[in-house]
């Protein structure tokens, strides 16, 4: 069954579940929305994690960080799972109405799998394979640190200790046996560790199962046979270093050094309960916290097992300098003893500096070592005082020095990029090489000096895309404003929405109040290398419109005028794996990943069939999964007698409230239920907007107004305001405990709001809908453009269509969710039949500045800030 057969399968039997419809009773009610809630949070969760490994995709591509092919196989096979699952959650959410996704989805991964390099096809399914047997491409079966020694050791031919692999596949029969991962599932799920201390006992918890678990007989039984073949081969029964090598780990582009487990010394007996200590510190805090926030599934965990070599001395070796990445030169670290010490930084190292054209020596640093660590007599490592006539000696002479020089040089000619590369050298000054992986380049860009005099207008916020550009500051805060917007502008606006877009190509920067390295605007802006700063706060109100300023976010600061030094100094940065095979391979890859061509979610060609990229599918089924979302209380008829009429001390009031989920904090045992036993935060947000001002009552209408509505009431059978007992004609709440639902209908005008307002911020949205009137179209569509003119002073994205309004504010936090949600609620209450009395845009202006008024007083907080605010 192919994978499109598979989510139509999947769809069909969660859309048993979400497709309840109009005049079901409350618990299939319950159950629907229970259903549909969870699959929406599946599908922004997975969302953002599709945009994340995007963002690792781009930053490789511009030469931020070095890769491999495994990287490359590794984020395509992750990226188009998670995008095959936001088609999942997609087709869940609306079964049968998006078929176009799968066609699209089956068409783009067909691309990208005849772009992703062909790699030489292993045997599966060996539980141990020895060293001399594996090189790179072996990465997926022994992981990336075990196949780089085996590409050193049987491609290049060089000294590496002689050692065997226990796979990932003799890892997953060590985790399926005897329930031991759904033990650690178990315990994962019931801990919750959101703080430290939690995620602490968490692990040790985990640890003491994987450690009391017993690896199979099949698995141990290979171990020990590959041992004494390994005995056999170096002619000595030795003890051994077992070190991690988890899929992914010392990949390209990886940050997972350090976080699990290497035991060095470890005598034969010892060897498969080390070998459950290496799998356990797949679920050490720092393993755990790292996949979380990156969003990643646990690996397997290869492990190798190496002959333990004599060291005299050791170090680590980078050939380029991982703190600049423009500097030409090798760094060689080195101590007395093991290189363990250089690693983890427990001693003071020699260190030389060496030219990587000349391979002469550019500097070097001899530091007094005072102790060293080597192997024990009864295993284990032991640390004892360097005798004192080498304490200040070099550790590595000269010729080792060039040694290690032109063959590190090699090994990164081998990969394609940069190295991390461990060595030992014996008390003979043979050099064996114990490890190879990519370096970590972290260095910052480099900020340009000044020129005496330029003012600062601000400075912070994230880079997310680097360079330097000048232009006029140009507001965006309404739909309108995009439409003003001029070329060669510096575009500054609150949130980094996917609706300036199209604005990148003609602006020469970017800022906005909101926003991070993740989102569409940003990945747009790295495509077009428009200078961007996301995560300015209050830059709205700091940076003045038409004011002409130079953005460096490079330095993350706006400087007042044109800095014309800063623009000459200007210059693309130095991409250090440009031209290679990989690099070339990676960016065929990504031409069907990453590009988002569906800008427009208003325009024609916002269409599944015109998905080119999974960037293009992700954009589009997020902004398909709200409005379905949005469209769940409308779908849903709701006899009154199943329920609650709301009281407000008492007094009854015109709605009615359906408990969809925990929306209650004690079930009534009456036909009405008191505002104060709702525990639903968007409703009682909505109610406080309500209520918080005293309707004025209907305006005075003029004579034209007044025929206006008659005439519309007597030609418009729609305005008809009878009605049966039903509430989809009346006022009523469909509530959970952070989701609201409001259907209501005031004389001739609907409007409905739907909301999620919950802890994470990603998940959280509030939309709004609102139509029709008494009066005639023109003074219907004043009074809409009205409540877009709030709603936008206010940061919500609005749509007007005719006599129709639809907007939304998405992506905060519960705070500013909360009092969005009290500007609905006040907007729905204080314009009604206000179209009756509509003529002008002046009349429009008035009403406008004392909605925004009252609004200010209401939350403290005036329009012109409302509309950026910032989270606390």
């Amino acid at each position: 069954m192919g994978p499109v057969e598979t989510i139509k399968r999947i769809s069909r039997r969660v859309g048993q579940l979400l497709g309840v419809g109009p005049g079901t009773g409350p618990e299939a009610l319950r159950e629907s929305f229970q259903a549909r809630y969870h699959t929406f949070k599946l599908l922004v969760s997975a969302n953002t994690q599709a945009l994340e490994v995007m963002a690792e995709m781009e930053e490789a591509l511009r030469g931020e960080i070095p890769f491999g092919f495994g990287f490359i196989r590794s984020r395509t096979a992750r990226v188009t799972a998670v995008v095959y699952s936001i088609i999942r959650y997609m087709e869940a959410l609306a079964p049968g109405r998006y078929p176009g996704l799968h066609d699209s989805f089956e068409a783009i991964r067909r691309n990208i799998q005849e772009a992703l390099p062909r790699v030489e096809k292993h045997v599966e399914g060996r539980r141990v394979v020895a060293l001399g047997e594996i090189d790179r491409n072996d990465s997926a079966e022994c992981g990336p640190k075990m196949a780089h020694l085996g590409e050193l050791r049987n491609r290049m031919g060089l000294r590496v200790p002689d050692g065997f692999v226990v796979t990932a596949d003799a890892c997953r029969m060590f985790m399926e046996s005897g329930d031991l991962r759904e033990e650690i599932d178990r315990l994962i799920q019931a801990s919750g560790a959101d703080n430290p201390s939690s995620m602490l006992a968490l692990c040790e918890a985990i640890e003491r199962e994987v450690l009391a678990a017993e690896v199979p007989d099949e698995v141990a039984v290979a171990i020990g046979r590959e041992y004494e073949r390994l005995a056999a081969r170096i002619g000595y029964r030795p003890n051994v270093g077992v070190r991690s090598s988890a899929l992914g780990e010392d990949e390209a582009g990886s940050s997972s050094a350090g976080q699990y487990l290497t035991l060095l010394n470890v005598h034969p007996e010892d060897m498969l309960f080390a070998y459950k200590r290496v799998v356990a510190s797949l679920y050490g805090a720092q393993a755990m916290g790292y996949r979380r926030n990156r969003g990643l599934d646990t690996p397997p965990m290869c492990v190798g097992f190496l002959e333990m070599v004599e060291a005299w001395a050791g170090g680590v070796v980078y050939t380029r300098d991982p703190l600049s990445e423009n500097a030409e030169a090798v760094l060689i670290n080195a101590c007395w003893g093991r290189p363990k010490s250089v690693v983890d930084g427990s001693v003071l190292a020699d260190s030389f500096v060496v030219d990587r054209r000349t391979l002469v020596q550019r500097s070097r640093d001899i530091a007094v070592k005072r102790i060293r660590m080597h192997g024990g007599r009864a295993g284990g490592m032991v640390m004892d005082r360097v005798p004192a006539d080498m304490a200040s000696q070099p550790s590595l002479t000269d010729q080792q020095v060039t040694d290690l020089t032109c063959t590190s040089l090699r090994i990164e000619e081998q990969f394609g990029y940069p190295q991390d590369i461990e060595f030992a050298v014996n008390e003979a000054g043979e050099i064996a090489y114990l490890q190879a992986r990519a370096v970590m380049l972290t260095a910052e860009p480099v900020v340009q000096p000044l020129p005496e005099g330029t003012r600062v207008v601000m400075s912070g916020g994230v880079r997310v895309s680097g360079g330097v550009g000048a232009g006029l500051v140009h507001h965006v805060r309404t739909t309108a404003d995009i439409l003003d917007f001029e070329p060669g502008g510096v575009l500054v606006a609150r949130q980094s929405g996917p609706d300036l877009a199209p604005l990148l190509p003609v602006a020469s920067a970017v800022i906005t109040e909101l926003g991070g390295v993740a989102g569409h605007l940003a990945s747009v802006a790295r495509e077009f290398r428009v200078p961007a700063l996301f995560g300015m706060g209050n830059a709205l109100d700091s940076i003045p419109e038409s004011a002409m300023v130079t953005v460096d976010a490079d330095g993350r600061r706006v400087l007042r005028g044109v800095v014309e030094s800063l623009l000459e100094s200007e210059a693309p940065g130095v991409n250090l794996m440009a031209g290679s095979p990989v690099h070339t391979a990676l960016a065929a890859v990504a031409e069907h990943i990453t590009p988002l061509h569906l800008l427009d979610p208003e325009g024609l060609t916002f269409r599944p069939e015109n998905c080119t990229t999974l960037h293009d599918i992700t954009r589009y089924c997020h902004e398909k999964a709200v409005a379905e979302m949005f469209s769940f209380g409308r779908g849903h008829k709701v006899s009154r007698y199943e329920a609650k009429q709301l009281h407000v001390e008492g007094s009854p009031k015109q709605f009615w409230v359906v408990n969809v989920q925990d929306g209650f904090m004690v079930e009534p045992s009456d036909k009405w239920v008191e505002l104060g036993q709702i525990a639903c935060q968007p409703m009682l947000a909505l109610w406080r907007g309500m209520n918080a001002f005293p309707w004025e009552g209907p305006p005075a209408v003029n004579g034209r107004g007044f025929l206006s509505v008659l005439f519309e009431a007597s030609m418009n059978p729609k305005l008809n305001v009878a009605g049966g007992s039903s509430l989809a004609f009346k006022n009523y709440f469909m509530i959970s405990k952070e989701f609201c639902s409001l259907q209501s209908r005031f004389g001739f005008h609907f409007c409905n709001v739907e909301a999620l307002v919950g802890e994470y911020a990603v998940e959280n949205y509030a939309g709004f809908r609102f139509f029709g009137g008494a009066a005639d179209p023109g003074r219907r569509r004043l009074r809409v453009m009205l409540i877009s003119e709030v709603l936008e002073e206010f940061g919500f994205r609005t749509s007007v269509r005719q006599d129709s309004l639809t907007a939304r504010v998405e992506g905060r936090g519960p705070e500013h969710m909360l009092s969005r949600l009290v500007v609905l609620g006040h907007v729905i209450m204080h314009t009604r039949q206000l179209d009756m009395i509509m003529r002008d845009a002046a009349q429009v202006q008035a009403h406008k500045d004392r909605l925004c008024s009252q609004l200010g007083e209401l939350l403290g907080e005036p329009a012109s800030l409302g509309a950026h605010s910032i989270d606390g």
